[in-house]
């Protein structure tokens, strides 16, 4: 009977959250001050179940005395997915601080159906931002950083805004891309440029990234008439990836335990712990056994042997299919090779590739060879036959 009770409320609670999930547009609203400033401000309450919905408008934190709402309770009936409305930002003549202050414009959700309770668990919020300009010459700098493949070339973009007030004559970006351990491996500059007072600007800096995949840390810094700003965010080249390199197998007797020695390869600039390989053998589509490797860990652009074991004690010579396949990080690799099994040795190619014969296997193909051969002659026979019959000399009648 609980086990029933819970199951209801889990359902019940899935439902109510799934009918009135709502949502709000813009979710950041920023704004330099200006003294006794009047603006209107637009917003988009968004219904994304259709049902029907009361939402309540309310600000929150230090300006919240300086917001009203024309509409403070909106109505959604059923299969109204959305509202627009606004809010009204009335400045006073100072604020006491330079810089950013904040508030949330909120929304909150509750059932009509209710009985006037507002649930208190459906409530989102648009971020306000009021920055004060600085006096003199103050850069607000931000670094947006695209996703990099190794070798190819892309560009970091660097958004500046003047939150003095006075116009920069000259700006410049400069981006160190760093390494583990914070070493200086490249350095990157924007072109100058100018900067009034309240004006942003988006400046791009094209990096081809040659460095090996991994993760790395872009250090920007922005000069402008003698001042600077800093910032650091962390990017990635590539992809946390490793690579099969290759199968081995060595000292092996058909019958006996062959152990196959499967080399990897971290390709990125951070340690991987906890790697196995899953080895399947097949035979004509079929699998005819399965086998795991050992955990081990692998250093940052190192190489590592997983060693995985077959008993061969009921196995014929002969051509098989070994799929291998690497966990490692919540992802896996795969990759399959042609193997081929002789008395005394298994020798592993990537699939696709030519693959060595074993001694078992070597007479077979002579004989192909052989037989090749032979039909060549025939044929070369048979072309001097029909060429003699041609020009030979007829009997006069």
């Amino acid at each position: 009977m609980k086990a029933k009770i819970i199951v209801w409320i889990a359902v019940f609670l899935l439902l109510s959250s799934y009918a009135y999930a709502i949502g709000i547009a813009p979710g950041n609203v920023n704004v330099i001050f200006e003294p006794n400033l009047r603006k209107t401000i637009p917003l988009k309450i968004v219904n994304e179940g259709g049902e029907p919905l009361n939402a309540v408008l309310y600000a929150e934190g230090e300006l919240a005395d300086y917001v009203s709402f024309p509409e403070v309770q909106l109505t959604f009936r059923q299969g109204e997915t959305e509202k627009q409305t606004s809010f009204q930002l009335n400045l006073p003549a100072s604020l006491a601080e330079q810089g950013d202050h904040l508030s949330d414009i909120s929304v909150r959700a509750f059932s009509p159906n209710s009985g006037g309770t507002i649930t208190t668990n459906i409530v989102v919020k648009s971020k306000l931002k009021v920055t004060v300009p600085y006096s003199g010459k103050f850069v607000e700098a931000r670094l947006i950083l695209p996703q990099f493949r190794q070798n190819q070339q892309s560009n970091f973009a660097v958004e500046m805004q003047n939150l003095g007030t006075e116009d920069i004559e000259e700006a410049q970006a400069f981006i160190d891309i760093l390494g583990l351990g914070n070493t200086v491996l490249e350095t990157l500059q924007s072109q100058k440029l100018p900067l009034a007072a309240k004006d942003k600007k988006l400046v791009t800096v094209p990096y081809t990234a040659s460095q090996l995949s991994g993760l790395y840390t872009a250090r920007l810094t922005v000069v402008y008439d003698g001042k600077t700003t800093v910032q650091e965010k962390q990017f990635s080249i590539g992809d946390l990836d490793i690579s099969i390199d290759s199968v081995s197998v060595d000292k092996f007797q058909l019958g006996g335990i062959a152990q196959f020695d499967i080399l990897v390869s971290n390709l990125y600039n951070l340690p991987i712990t906890g790697i196995f390989a899953e080895v399947k053998v097949k035979d004509s589509g079929k699998t005819y056994t399965t086998f795991k490797t050992a955990t081990a860990d692998l250093d940052p652009h190192s190489k590592q042997i997983l060693k995985a074991f077959w008993d061969t004690d009921k196995v014929v010579p002969g051509q098989y299919l070994l799929n291998v396949v690497v966990f490692y990080a919540g992802k896996a690799k795969e990759r399959q090779f042609d193997i081929i099994v002789s008395p005394n040795s298994i020798s592993a190619t990537p699939t696709g590739k030519v693959v060595q014969a074993g001694e078992a296997q070597q007479a077979g193909l002579l004989s192909k060879v052989n037989l090749l051969i032979a039909l060549v002659l025939v044929l070369v026979v048979f072309n001097i036959v029909i060429i003699f019959m041609r020009f030979r000399p007829k009997n006069s009648s």
